[in-house]
């Protein structure tokens, strides 16, 4: 009874996706090139919970891929790989001195993976899955500098919004 207990757990534990971020993939060619950009990513990592990095584990390996446009996105689930896009101007505040609004984008993007707003919530409305998202990076302790990066965007009723909930949580 124990030994079949065992091999059905073994079995299931085996079956999980596990997290996982591989910076020797080519891909990850202009994080390995820059000593502090790859020391940004290792500390985005390291403060990830157990239970998120579970969760995000469900969209295969996460491939940090540097691209062109604004900022940053997200591409869920490529097949094995899902694509955490980094724009130059993303790039450029991760090597600032004090790089507090990058973590905030960052952490925002994976907040969208983490409340499975391309899968699960996919019909959530937009303000909800942008609200959601803030919150993953407030809750990491980046509320100052998600605000400080709303600031820079044009005023719209969506950013005043946005910019109100962070008030209130932080």
């Amino acid at each position: 009874m124990i030994s079949t207990l065992k091999k059905t757990f073994t079995k299931n534990q085996e079956s999980n996706p596990s997290f996982k971020v591989n910076f020797s993939d080519p891909a990850h060619h202009w994080i390995n090139q820059n000593p502090r950009i790859k020391r940004f990513f290792e500390d985005v990592i390291s403060q990830l919970s157990e239970e998120e990095k579970d969760s995000l584990a469900t969209y295969g390996e996460l491939v940090f891929l540097e691209s062109q446009g604004m900022h940053s996105s997200v591409i869920p689930s490529h097949g094995d790989k899902t694509f955490v896009l980094v724009y130059p101007q993303l790039k450029k505040a991760i090597l600032t001195a004090d790089n507090e609004e990058a973590y905030a984008i960052i952490f925002h993007e994976l907040g969208h993976l983490y409340y499975r707003h391309f899968t699960m919530r996919l019909h959530a409305n937009e303000m909800t899955k942008q609200i959601e998202a803030d919150d993953f990076a407030i809750r990491h302790g980046f509320g100052k500098g998600l605000f400080n990066f709303l600031m820079k965007m044009p005023i719209s009723h969506e950013v005043s919004q946005r910019l109100e909930m962070i008030r209130l949580r932080t």
